[in-house]
Protein backbone atom coordinates (compact mmCIF):
# COMPACT_ATOMS: atom_id res chain seq x y z
CA UNK A 1 0.00 0.00 0.00
CA UNK A 2 1.35 3.44 -0.99
CA UNK A 3 1.85 6.11 1.77
CA UNK A 4 -1.05 8.40 2.27
CA UNK A 5 -2.03 12.10 3.78
CA UNK A 6 -4.63 13.76 4.50
CA UNK A 7 -5.13 17.16 2.53
CA UNK A 8 -7.30 20.11 1.18
CA UNK A 9 -8.49 21.03 -2.09
CA UNK A 10 -10.41 24.56 -2.73
CA UNK A 11 -13.65 24.27 -4.24
CA UNK A 12 -14.77 27.57 -6.43
CA UNK A 13 -18.50 28.33 -5.21
CA UNK A 14 -20.08 27.24 -8.76
CA UNK A 15 -22.39 24.52 -9.51
CA UNK A 16 -20.60 21.92 -11.56
CA UNK A 17 -16.68 21.90 -11.22
CA UNK A 18 -13.71 19.36 -12.07
CA UNK A 19 -10.94 18.37 -9.67
CA UNK A 20 -7.46 16.89 -10.25
CA UNK A 21 -6.13 14.93 -8.11
CA UNK A 22 -3.94 11.65 -7.86
CA UNK A 23 -5.58 8.53 -8.34
CA UNK A 24 -6.43 6.08 -5.21
CA UNK A 25 -7.45 9.19 -3.61
CA UNK A 26 -10.32 9.11 -1.17
CA UNK A 27 -12.93 12.12 -0.73
CA UNK A 28 -13.46 12.14 2.81
CA UNK A 29 -15.50 15.29 3.55
CA UNK A 30 -16.00 18.98 2.74
CA UNK A 31 -15.56 22.07 5.38
CA UNK A 32 -15.57 25.75 5.20
CA UNK A 33 -12.43 27.67 5.50
CA UNK A 34 -12.30 31.90 5.43
CA UNK A 35 -16.12 31.58 3.84
CA UNK A 36 -14.90 28.91 1.17
CA UNK A 37 -15.63 25.18 0.76
CA UNK A 38 -12.80 22.73 0.97
CA UNK A 39 -12.89 19.27 0.07
CA UNK A 40 -10.63 17.30 3.13
CA UNK A 41 -9.17 14.12 0.65
CA UNK A 42 -7.23 11.24 1.96
CA UNK A 43 -4.31 11.77 -0.47
CA UNK A 44 -2.54 8.58 -2.46
CA UNK A 45 0.98 9.71 -3.53
CA UNK A 46 -0.14 7.82 -7.08
CA UNK A 47 1.48 9.96 -9.69
CA UNK A 48 -1.27 9.38 -12.06
CA UNK A 49 -3.68 12.15 -12.23
CA UNK A 50 -7.84 11.51 -12.58
CA UNK A 51 -10.05 14.53 -12.61
CA UNK A 52 -13.31 14.33 -10.50
CA UNK A 53 -16.27 16.06 -10.99
CA UNK A 54 -17.84 17.87 -8.02
CA UNK A 55 -21.31 19.44 -7.63
CA UNK A 56 -22.21 21.75 -5.47
CA UNK A 57 -26.31 22.80 -4.87
CA UNK A 58 -27.73 25.34 -2.41
CA UNK A 59 -30.77 24.52 -0.25
CA UNK A 60 -33.77 24.12 -2.14
CA UNK A 61 -32.18 24.24 -5.34
CA UNK A 62 -33.58 21.66 -7.85
CA UNK A 63 -31.59 18.56 -8.71
CA UNK A 64 -31.79 17.88 -11.99
CA UNK A 65 -29.23 15.32 -12.95
CA UNK A 66 -27.86 12.19 -10.95
CA UNK A 67 -26.30 13.69 -7.87
CA UNK A 68 -23.96 11.28 -7.19
CA UNK A 69 -22.15 10.28 -3.54
CA UNK A 70 -23.39 13.24 -0.94
CA UNK A 71 -19.98 14.41 1.25
CA UNK A 72 -21.03 17.10 3.52
CA UNK A 73 -22.76 20.66 3.80
CA UNK A 74 -20.68 23.78 4.40
CA UNK A 75 -21.73 27.85 4.52
CA UNK A 76 -19.88 29.88 2.33
CA UNK A 77 -19.56 33.76 2.06
CA UNK A 78 -21.38 34.78 -0.76
CA UNK A 79 -23.56 38.28 -0.45
CA UNK A 80 -26.64 35.78 0.24
CA UNK A 81 -24.63 33.60 2.95
CA UNK A 82 -25.36 30.11 1.42
CA UNK A 83 -25.28 26.39 2.46
CA UNK A 84 -23.75 24.34 -0.40
CA UNK A 85 -24.15 20.48 0.03
CA UNK A 86 -21.53 19.04 -1.99
CA UNK A 87 -21.40 15.64 -4.08
CA UNK A 88 -18.90 13.92 -5.85
CA UNK A 89 -20.00 12.58 -8.72
CA UNK A 90 -18.70 8.63 -9.86
CA UNK A 91 -17.42 7.98 -13.16
CA UNK A 92 -20.53 7.06 -15.32
CA UNK A 93 -23.29 9.22 -13.50
CA UNK A 94 -22.69 12.62 -15.34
Amino acid sequence: MKDMVVGEWPLVVTEHQKVSMPVGSQILAVQEREGLPFLIVLVSDNDEIVEQEIVLYRTGQPITHAHGRYIGTCGVTTRLGVLVHVFEIAKGLS
